[in-house]
């Protein structure tokens, strides 16, 4: 039988970028939706991602959020890891 779980490839400190679509990253530091400063992978997991936002905009402000991988394959959200330049 195939597996139904989902292997992106992300590694602990991959830095993922344009993860704008289909999240609402609510700052604790400040009002309503923002876009963090940058976002790491904590850990994948079979179903989703843990990853670190950081609002570095906002004093500083860092919080954990999971990035459901079923959302990603919906279309439903989208990021990308970053590659280097």
């Amino acid at each position: 039988m195939k597996s139904t779980e989902l292997d992106f490839k992300l590694n602990p400190g991959d830095l993922i970028h344009r993860c704008t679509k289909g999240f609402t990253w609510n700052d604790v530091m400040a009002t309503g939706a923002h876009v963090p400063y940058e976002v790491r992978v904590i850990k994948e997991y079979p179903r989703f991602v843990e990853v670190e936002a950081n609002f570095e905009d906002h004093h500083g402000g860092r919080y954990h959020e999971c990035i459901n991988k079923l959302a990603v394959i919906a279309g439903d959200c989208q990021f990308r890891k970053y590659r280097g330049e």
